[in-house]
């Protein structure tokens, strides 16, 4: 532009172009014509020297979607180890991954345009005079701040993201974001949180995420280079050299198929989404998945969650009716449902399976992440045994528990019904299947329940926890104290030369205080309730080494095995004392996980989907109690869940109410004879957003984000298969599962479980209360998912 001509938008930007170095547009007889481009050693220059608006914001495009390029493809070798893919699958999943990454990109950039306008006025008042030159250059100034701000954010979503895959194999999901806000919440009241304690504990192992992250480093620049590198080699092109021309109207063309590609990938269609659905595989369907779209899913239903609960989606909805009818099936065809208002409250005549000979002791250990199928796994050791010691060649991880196992009634296809330690307290304490959205204990703590240890409260029992956590969970105490506990012990109840690692005390530490707490309660003239939660199993597995088997498994890729093995070398050690010592006399313990793994191991989707609910059940009392009831240790086949361990204890401790809300069933006459043939377990999964259900075809679950049904076998051996809902088992099983899952969680919400004001005294009848028929409530349209409106 010549001296003296009037000013315009497009020709000071044609100025400019031309002004900086090192890239310049040379004008010859009216056709732009373009150096050679620089390599990348010189890209960083051009940052500093766009030589256009256009220019500046495809070199930001590049650097978006190179950050979530880099991440997806260091996350791809992670995914190929677990499931070997089809070319037809690769392929369908990068592109998809694409077109998902260009979304986002395109969103950040409008973004970053936007905040642009936001901070002229600001520079204006400190920079004078100010004018339409003015304008251009402050806007150009402060769109790269925003673009520098953007692009921080992505990155570090991206790493946050790919962390947290390294721990769970999933993107950000529902989980870490109630972690989050524990954090948040507990730094602001000036408290501890699990959440803040896990992640300090996992930073103190900085050796392991060392090499992780600098892989993840050389891949994120190699990535970023090659996308700059690509681009500038595009814009040599002779359409991209014309583009830098005063024709404005072909750049802003040009410029905007990429908005126009990511709004409408925006709007309702959603196309990424519309294509991953077609991805049948779980692991590749993540993998597709953009990390910033798929965190804004479980993030608004955190959000939702803490206000009101609303169902999914479903492809086949159900009305009211016909949920609480199945509920009613599924529960106790059988029973009388003698109020309206509360309307899983069932009076159930049945005949106790035995009579205990006097009033028993009930212990109940809860072991962190405790996974069944770790259970009699003999691992052979890639270094040989050390000169000098005595330690084999081969270790087996739980040879305590597996000799536990014979000397019990262990149920092989049991079935934790959540996915965390606070869904797996309410279902194996109240009997209640877990809030699909914030766990109960944290959000919906003070609602009614009618939990096991308010009952055995209630017939003259002392009722204790002790929970390993340094920390408590939040709510936790609130819930425990409400529903019969009298004595809760956190970590930070312990004495301060309690041995603590990672997260909490140690198993071995929290296994004392139980031997210690028992011989003090078998003082006492009364029977006792004693229920402990261990979390050495828990990330991020700090444990002693003080074993020479528990320091050898520390050196192989998954340390929950020499965490497991921990624990199953001090359980051993504290259960032979207690027997030694005679302290189990009268007793009948329960050993089960709060829920399978936390992380998706295996080498199936049923595996790794299933695999977080795959917890043992172990049933043992002391020998003389088990010769007067003629009980022979054996294990059972029948599927169970941590809903039945309320009315089983309360069955074997001859408490049970006449009247009662559990969404389980009494499991003792397993003790002696096959039965409940019939018996499924519902499963609540967080970290995939699904629900399941485990009966004796299998297990099925579906997918909310996918809209995929999925069946394998119990014992997860099978590749998952995808049956349709034209299907009759298929179709059978899904209106199972979504009528438990409309029921449970509308009646969680509206706070109609239980009411200790209707109904006082579990063992004294109300008032009278007349039997209605399961499907009498109030009308709702067919077809429709609209919470329950119970008359």
């Amino acid at each position: 532009m010549r001296e003296g001509e009037h000013f315009s938008f497009n020709s000071q930007l044609a100025r400019e172009s031309q002004t900086f170095h090192p890239l310049r547009i040379r004008q010859s007889i009216g056709i732009g014509m373009m150096n050679r481009l620089p390599g990348p050693e010189n890209l960083f220059q051009l940052y500093k020297h766009p030589r256009s608006f256009f220019y500046l914001l495809s070199w930001w495009g590049v650097i978006l979607i190179g950050i979530q390029q880099a991440e997806r493809w260091f996350l791809l070798p992670h995914v190929i180890a677990r499931d070997t893919p089809t070319i037809s699958l690769l392929g369908k999943t990068l592109l998809v991954g694409v077109l998902s990454d260009g979304v986002t990109a395109s969103a950040g950039i409008l973004l970053a345009m936007i905040l642009a306008l936001s901070g002229i006025p600001f520079c204006l008042f400190l920079e004078r005079p100010p004018g339409s030159k003015r304008v251009i250059s402050v806007y150009r100034r402060t769109l790269q701040w925003a673009l520098i701000l953007i692009g921080a954010l992505f990155f570090i979503s991206a790493m946050v993201d790919v962390s947290y895959y390294r721990l769970f194999h999933h993107h950000l999901n529902f989980p870490f974001f109630e972690y989050v806000d524990e954090a948040f919440q507990a730094s602001w009241h000036h408290t501890e949180s699990q959440g803040s304690n896990q992640t300090i504990a996992e930073l103190a192992e900085a050796g392991s995420w060392l090499r992780y992250l600098i892989t993840f480093f050389i891949i994120l620049a190699l990535t970023i280079l090659t996308g700059i590198w690509g681009m500038n080699r595009l814009w040599s092109h002779s359409i991209f050299a014309y583009a830098q021309t005063t024709h404005f109207q072909f750049r802003a063309v040009l410029f905007a198929v990429p908005f126009a590609v990511g709004a409408a990938a925006w709007s309702p269609l959603d196309l990424p989404q519309a294509f991953t659905l077609q991805i049948d595989s779980t692991a590749y369907h993540g993998l597709a998945q953009n990390p910033i779209l798929s965190a804004s899913r479980p993030l608004q239903e955190y959000i939702r969650s803490q206000g009101k609960w609303t169902p999914a989606q479903l492809p086949r909805p159900m009305s009211a009716n016909e949920a609480l009818t199945l509920t009613h099936q599924i529960l106790a065809p059988s029973a009388r449902w003698p109020s309206l208002q509360f309307p899983l409250i069932k009076e159930q005549s049945s005949i106790p399976s035995f009579i205990l000979p006097s009033r028993v002791n009930i212990i109940l250990l809860l072991v962190e992440g405790l996974d069944r199928r770790f259970l009699g796994k003999i691992l052979s050791l890639s270094n040989p045994a050390q000169e000098g010691t005595n330690l084999p060649s081969r270790i087996s991880l739980t040879p305590f528990l597996d000799s536990l196992r014979q000397d019990s009634v262990y149920f092989e296809h049991f079935f934790s019904n959540g996915v965390q330690t606070t869904r797996g307290l309410l279902a194996t304490l109240c009997s209640v299947f877990p809030r699909q959205g914030t766990a109960v204990i944290k959000s919906r703590n003070t609602h009614e329940y009618l939990c096991f240890p308010s009952v055995l409260q209630k017939a003259g029992y002392r009722t204790e926890m002790m929970m390993g956590l340094d920390s408590d969970i939040p709510g936790s105490r609130i819930f425990l104290a409400r529903n019969g506990i009298e004595q809760i012990s956190g970590g930070q109840d312990f004495p301060a030369g309690v041995e603590r690692m990672g997260i909490g005390l140690t198993d071995g530490a929290l296994l004392d205080g139980l031997y210690q707490r028992v011989a003090e309660l078998q003082q006492e003239p009364e029977p006792y309730f004693l229920a402990a939660l261990t979390t050495g199993t828990h990330h991020p597995f700090t444990i002693p080494l003080r074993h020479p088997e528990v320091r050898a498994l520390k050196d192989q890729p998954d340390p929950y095995l020499a965490a497991l093995r921990n624990f199953d070398l001090e359980f051993s050690r504290v259960f032979t004392h207690l027997k030694r010592d005679g302290l189990l006399t009268n007793t009948i313990l329960f050993v089960l996980g709060d829920h399978g793994r936390h992380e998706p191991v295996g080498f199936t989707e049923g595996q790794r989907v299933a695999g977080h609910f795959s917890t043992p059940l172990f049933i043992w009392m002391d020998e003389a109690l088990r010769t007067q009831l003629q009980i022979v240790p054996h294990t059972v086949t029948t599927v169970g869940s941590q809903v039945d361990i309320a009315p089983t204890i309360l069955s074997l401790t001859a408490q049970t109410p006449n009247r009662t809300p559990f969404m389980g069933k009494d499991l003792s006459c397993l003790l002696i004879k096959n039965c409940l043939s019939d018996n499924r377990a519902y499963l609540s999964n967080m970290y995939d957003d699904a629900i399941g259900l485990a009966d004796h075809q299998g297990v099925w679950w579906y997918a909310f984000d996918t809209g995929l049904l999925n069946h394998t076998d119990l014992d997860l051996q099978t590749p998952a298969k995808h049956p349709s809902l034209e299907e009759i088992d298929a179709a059978h099983a899904y209106r199972s599962m979504i009528g438990l899952y409309l029921t449970a969680n509308t009646l969680i919400e509206h706070n109609r479980i239980w009411s200790w004001g209707q109904f006082d005294s579990p063992f004294t009848p109300p008032g009278d209360l007349h039997s209605v028929s399961p499907t009498r409530v109030s009308a709702s349209t067919p077809g429709e998912t609209h919470l329950l409106q119970y008359e």
